[in-house]
């Protein structure tokens, strides 16, 4: 994440189009992984997407292929009930250049299907950029602050 004071500032109508259109991004891609919603979520990706996540869930992966299959190993997998839900705030988006953009999201999670369901809290880095006119992810690095699995990371 750029050091605040670093990025472009809206100067136009259009930069605030574009910050409205890019904030639309990461709950969506909550949203439609809690519904196990494969197609739409790899629809929210750039062409030659990173993620690079926690060893407990691969490390990097790279590619829309293994995003795919990862996601999808991940996701609430034709369960008839909900048992996660992603929520983010807090969003921090700047553009960063023509057609790229930065942002920072708080993360928590709920399990339904456990005692306690505050299951963990985190945050994501975000890259975006613009391919067709349309607003991307194409890199997403996500950071455990505390989990029920272990506490603190």
């Amino acid at each position: 994440m750029a050091t605040p004071g670093s990025e472009v500032f809206p100067a136009t109508l259009d930069d605030l189009l574009d910050l409205d259109r890019i904030r639309q991004i990461r709950p969506s891609y909550s949203y439609f992984f809690d519904m196990g919603d494969i197609d739409s979520l790899m629809g929210l990706f750039a062409a030659d997407p990173v993620c690079e996540l926690p060893a407990e869930f691969g490390g990097t992966w790279t590619g829309t292929r293994q995003l795919r299959e990862n996601f999808a190993r991940f996701m609430h997998g034709g369960r008839t009930k909900l048992h996660a839900l992603h929520v983010v705030s807090n969003p921090y988006v700047r553009l960063s250049g023509p057609g790229t953009a930065r942002g920072r999201w708080y993360l928590v999670v709920f399990h339904a299907d456990i005692k306690n369901p505050l299951f963990r809290l985190g945050y994501y880095d975000d890259e975006y950029c613009k391919e067709n006119g349309v607003w991307k992810l194409k890199r997403q690095r996500l950071e455990i602050a505390w989990s029920q699995l272990g506490g603190a990371a």
